[in-house]
């Protein structure tokens, strides 16, 4: 692949960058899964946890 080219498969690179940005953006516990199918990117997945580290339960009485 050619260093300044800005499309590769149909995609448009900086696009693509930005959609995978906005992604990471503020994650701190999780993934990003990027699909590809016939060298294309198809599908972008965010899956973010989140730690409650003080959580009692209901009321209190623990979980």
């Amino acid at each position: 692949m050619d260093a300044g080219n800005t499309k590769a498969g149909g995609a448009d690179f900086p696009a693509l960058r930005a959609e995978i940005a906005r992604a990471l953006r503020g994650l701190q516990y999780g993934q990003v899964v990027i699909l590809i199918k016939d060298g294309k990117v198809t599908q972008i997945d965010k899956t973010e946890k989140r730690r409650l580290p003080n959580l009692q339960g209901v009321n209190g009485e623990g979980i």
